[in-house]
């Protein structure tokens, strides 16, 4: 373990339950009376302890007193480990370098960082998504102390022993990572990665590349070009020629095929004067920007350009895509309606921002099974 001051102290706290529990005596806690500055503070503190009703209280109280004190915390860790052992090596338990690298991310810069985080961590969601079979030994411990309504004990033995894993696929830091994804995927530990670290995404996104592609190499039938599996007989032999058809099966469908067929069909496009004016060199295959009030209908004016691109395309025998940016999520979802008006049952559309989410497939099917696709520019993050 690393003898860092801040970083020694703050993995102590996450013991916080075992070292309290050695203190099960008056004359234990009368021990650590010179660390407090208030003799009559610390008599009160004692005669809470004396009443069952206010022991735990008693103890609270207490811990937050000395729980930064260097001196105080090592008087306590000999009086916990002299009587357990195995707290001793719980403690001290080796972690490898790689793995403790990410793990002193969670002290670094505040030496309150992991506190914070233990204090405010929801775990069962953390557990549900943590699904390498190497995790069952953490994970159903968290969940029985959570039964059990130990929730700041669940959320630090979760913090203190998911370093400690050595038996998963991937790499010894991978449980960093994971940890990340798990925090991603619910609202109330969104913000943990970031709190963590602010630059997670760029390390994360490289991290979960890394995993698509073992994940392929490992699979003798799939192809190793970091694409997903696609079945051999649809692929085509030139790539430029890959068309939605192939990579259908990759579309996700809010409807059933039937349902989508009841759906009327897409609205025809009528221009005014103004947006003929403002499409006539777009749909001529020159580079455009165009510049409009809000309300003018810039959305049909883009639906427009794609449709004919897409003929143009069809025409020439030649398989097209588009994609269109845009600055913020709720636009990805108001785009998407609104082209859907005009391209729906003929074309697919689809979003997707980078705040979402990426299975083991990653994002490419997903573009290449759609005819336009509307996004954020965080996907390049």
């Amino acid at each position: 373990m690393a003898n860092n001051e801040g970083f020694r102290l703050g993995h102590l706290r996450l013991y916080k339950a075992e070292l309290l529990e050695s203190l099960n005596s008056i004359e234990k806690l009368q021990q650590f009376r010179e660390f407090f500055d208030d003799p009559k503070y610390f008599t009160r503190l004692l005669d809470l302890y004396k009443d069952d009703s206010s022991k735990k209280m008693a103890l609270n109280h207490f811990w937050r007193r000395i729980c930064f004190n260097r001196e105080a915390m090592d008087r306590m860790l000999f009086m916990a480990t002299k009587e357990n052992k195995a707290l001793f090596d719980s403690i001290h338990e080796s972690i490898s370098a790689e793995s403790l690298e990410y793990y002193r991310k969670m002290f670094s810069e505040d030496t309150k960082k992991m506190d914070k985080i233990t204090m405010t961590i929801e775990s069962l969601p953390i557990c549900a998504a943590l699904k390498d079979k190497g995790y069952e030994s953490i994970t159903n411990v968290v969940r029985e102390m959570i039964k059990s309504k130990k929730y700041d004990e669940a959320a630090c033995y979760l913090m203190r022993n998911l370093p400690k894993m050595k038996n998963l696929e991937c790499e010894l830091s991978s449980w960093y990572f994971d940890f990340l994804n798990a925090c991603l995927l619910d609202s109330a530990n969104r913000s943990i990665p970031e709190f963590i670290d602010p630059d997670y995404k760029i390390h994360l996104d490289a991290y979960n590349a890394q995993c698509r592609v073992l994940k392929i190499s490992q699979n003798k039938s799939g192809p190793q070009n970091g694409l997903p599996n696609i079945v051999e007989e649809l692929e085509p032999e030139k790539p430029e020629s890959r068309t939605q058809e192939h990579y259908k099966k990759y579309r996700i469908k809010a409807f059933s095929d039937e349902k989508l067929e009841r759906l009327e069909d897409a609205e025809s496009i009528e221009l005014r004067p103004y947006q003929q004016e403002l499409v006539e060199a777009a749909c001529r295959g020159i580079n455009t920007i165009i510049c409009a009030p809000t309300g003018s209908g810039k959305t049909v004016v883009a639906a427009y350009i794609i449709l004919e691109h897409f003929r143009a395309m069809k025409a020439a025998n030649k398989p097209s895509r588009v994609a269109i940016l845009v600055p913020t999520i709720p636009l990805v979802e108001q785009q998407c309606i609104m082209l859907n008006r005009y391209l729906r049952k003929t074309f697919w559309v689809d979003g997707m921002s980078g705040s979402e989410p990426v299975d083991e497939n990653g994002r490419a099917p997903n573009v290449l099974a759609s005819h336009v696709t509307v996004f954020t520019p965080q996907i390049f993050m």
